[in-house]
C-alpha cells in the first residue's frame, strides 16, 4: 500500500472529488462524451479535483480479450491519445492507480499509467500500480474556544481498482464494503464492477483520551463506467448498469461529507 499527502488551499470551504475510472476508451462501447462533460465540469469547477482509479483505456493486446478495439494491439498510441485527454487538468490529478486493463501491458514491463502520469507533470509519488492511501488535507477550522489557532480539515482516503465483483448488486457492494476491513479512512473508492454507488457508512472506533466508543462516518464510493450496454455484458446476461458517476463533496470548515451524482450541493 503506497501512502501520499495531499496539502490543498486553506482557503477552500468545500471541495469535489470525482473519481475517473473504468472509461475503456477504444472500446467500440466507449462512449466519449461523458468523458467530455466531466473534463469540462473539473476544467471549470475550481474546487474539483480528480482521483484515477484504472482501465481508462481498453489496452486490448494479443494476449487479452478486446480484439475489436479501435487501438488492439498498440498500447503507445493509447497512452498518447490519455495524456493528452488530461493534460487540461493535469493540476487537478490527486491521486491514481492501475487497473486490470493497464496491468495487460504493466506485465510485460510498460506501465502506461507511470509514463502517462510522467509525461503530463503529475508528480508519481501520487500513483500506484495496487492500492493508494491519500492524506488530503484542505480548509481551516477554529476551536469553539478559540485556542489553537486554524488548522486545516484533514480527510483520508484509500482507493483500489478492485477485482471481481459477480452479476449481482450485492456480488459488486460486498467488496467495496469489505474495504474498510483493509485500512482505517473516511473515504473509500473502488471500480471495476462498473457499478455506480455512493454508500454512506460507519465504523466504530475507541476514543482512547475519553475511553469510549465513537461512531466515525465514512463513505463508500463504486464509479460507474462509460460504456453503453452490450458485447461481453449483453452476452454474459448481466444486467445494464447507470453511467451516472458519484461525486463527493468534502467541507473545509469542519469534517463533513456528502455525495450525488453531479448535482451541485453545498454544506
Amino acid at each position: 500500500m503506497k501512502v501520499s499527502t495531499i496539502e490543498l488551499s486553506a482557503d477552500f470551504k468545500e471541495i469535489i472529488i470525482l473519481a475517473l475510472g473504468d472509461l475503456h476508451e477504444g472500446d467500440r462501447l466507449s462512449d466519449g462524451t461523458l468523458l467530455k462533460d466531466r473534463l469540462n465540469f473539473i476544467k471549470k469547477t475550481d474546487n474539483c479535483f480528480v482521483m484515477l482509479l484504472g482501465d481508462l483505456i481498453d489496452n486490448a493486446q494479443p494476449d487479452s480479450p478486446g480484439k475489436n478495439s479501435a487501438w488492439y494491439g498498440r498500447p503507445h498510441e493509447q497512452m498518447e491519445y490519455m495524456a493528452d485527454t488530461l493534460l487540461p487538468i493535469k493540476d487537478r490529478i490527486i491521486g491514481a492507480v492501475d487497473g486490470n486493463h493497464e496491468a495487460r501491458t504493466a506485465k510485460h514491463g510498460f506501465d502506461i499509467t507511470a509514463v502517462m502520469l510522467g509525461k503530463i507533470g503529475v508528480p508519481l509519488t501520487r500513483y500506484s500500480p495496487d492500492g493508494l492511501y491519500t492524506f488530503l488535507n484542505f480548509g481551516q477550522e477554529t476551536r469553539p474556544d478559540g485556542k489553537g489557532g486554524k488548522r486545516k480539515i484533514p480527510y483520508q482516503i484509500y482507493m483500489n481498482h478492485g477485482t471481481g465483483g459477480g452479476k449481482t448488486a450485492g456480488g459488486k457492494v460486498n467488496p467495496l464494503y469489505g474495504m474498510k476491513d483493509i485500512v482505517a479512512a473516511d473515504l473509500y473508492i473502488r471500480g471495476h464492477t462498473h457499478l455506480p454507488a455512493g454508500l454512506p457508512g460507519i465504523v466504530l472506533q475507541p476514543d482512547l483520551r475519553n475511553h469510549t466508543i465513537i461512531e466515525k462516518p465514512v463513505f463508500f464510493i463504486s464509479v460507474a463506467s462509460s460504456c453503453k450496454y452490450g458485447g461481453y455484458g449483453e452476452t454474459g446476461s448481466y444486467t445494464p448498469l447507470s453511467n451516472a458517476t458519484p461525486y463527493v463533496y468534502l467541507c473545509g470548515t469542519r469534517k463533513a461529507m456528502d455525495i450525488d451524482y453531479g448535482v451541485r450541493r453545498t454544506f
